[in-house]
């Protein structure tokens, strides 16, 4: 009804011009951090789809996770185009006993890639996602770490930090060529737990998760107190 027949040239051009070229280059990706809110509506994480983790983002009121979405915004996808994301990590843990802060376990550093349920690397509506929920397991009020220490010292505990400082990167492959990396982003949770008249709960101004890198995490003898967050 648009083109009749005596437009076709006028017809083929516009069907022409519907027709999308497949970029000669490689896409780009650009990574962006967000901890508000919910999850992307098209975030098709297997943990997100199936409900496996709670559709929230920032500190989780009921738990001490800290939960966190990355969204890849890809431009020039082509057909023969592969993405992966990865994650470097520093990671803490330390309890209150007393006057003396100690940790919970030997610090870790290193890759963090022990799964695919947290990560949508389709870019469907060009988009891709990452998400992490670090953070103590457990509920704020029943923090799993305290059954890890012996009972004398577990009732001298009044706090407890869980610090991680990572490094997002995405990297694309097309054809046969290599992977290469495009982009990456620096991010940091904080957990900090306090007993208050027997009670845990989730210490004021101390629980972020955001973009930035912790100042002072990978110093070998670190205390929580001893370390800054980005402003």
């Amino acid at each position: 009804m648009i083109f009749p027949d005596y437009t076709k040239t006028q017809r083929d051009k516009f069907l022409k011009a519907l027709v999308k070229a497949t970029p000669a280059g490689p896409p780009l990706v650009r990574l962006e951090f967000r901890n508000q809110d919910q999850f992307s509506a098209d975030n098709q994480s297997l943990a997100v789809v199936k409900g496996t983790v709670p559709n929230q983002l920032g500190p989780l009121p009921n738990t001490g996770d800290n939960q966190m979405e990355i969204r890849g915004v890809v431009s020039f996808h082509r057909p023969d185009a592969e993405y992966r994301f990865n994650r470097i990590i520093v990671q803490k843990s330390w309890y209150l006993a007393g006057k003396n802060w100690k940790l919970l376990h030997p610090p870790f550093k290193g890759r963090d890639n022990t799964h695919p349920d947290d990560e949508d690397d389709h870019p469907d509506n060009d988009h891709i996602d990452s998400v992490d929920a670090p953070g103590f397991t457990g509920t704020v009020a029943n923090p799993v770490f305290l059954g890890n220490l012996r009972k004398a010292e577990r009732d001298s505990v009044t706090e407890g930090v869980y610090m991680i400082s990572a490094t997002e990167s995405v990297e694309v492959k097309v054809g046969g060529s290599p992977w290469k990396r495009v982009d990456q982003l620096d991010w940091f949770s904080v957990t900090w737990l306090e007993k208050v008249s027997g009670t845990w709960r989730r210490k004021a101004n101390l629980n972020r998760i955001d973009a930035g890198s912790l100042i002072g995490l990978e110093d070998k003898d670190t205390t929580p107190d001893m370390v800054a967050m980005p402003p």
